[in-house]
């Protein structure tokens, strides 16, 4: 009976500490998943530069932005889209 009380009490932990190793391997590499944002300017430059700035906002950290899509509206102003990886969702 005393045998069995310690072999139950080395299993547990042993248990416990193979599952707090895996929640800190699991939290040191977060997921990143690749985000896209838009944003409007007078000028491409001004543009892509509202859109890497919602990006940051909304998904950020990111790395890796690049420029996607870009266009002029019939107003004049520029619209452009950029993606990255991103890691979280505000």
């Amino acid at each position: 009976m005393r045998m069995r009380r310690i072999t139950l009490i080395a299993a547990t932990l042993i248990a416990v500490t193979t599952s707090f190793g895996a929640v800190t391997t699991a939290s040191a590499a977060p997921a990143t998943f690749v985000a896209r944002d838009d944003g409007y300017g007078a000028t491409l430059s001004a543009a892509q530069f509202a859109a890497h700035e919602q990006l940051l906002a909304d998904y950020g950290p990111c790395s890796n932005i690049v420029l996607v899509a870009d266009s002029q509206l019939s107003n004049g102003t520029w619209w452009a889209e950029v993606a990255g990886n991103c890691e979280y969702f505000h």
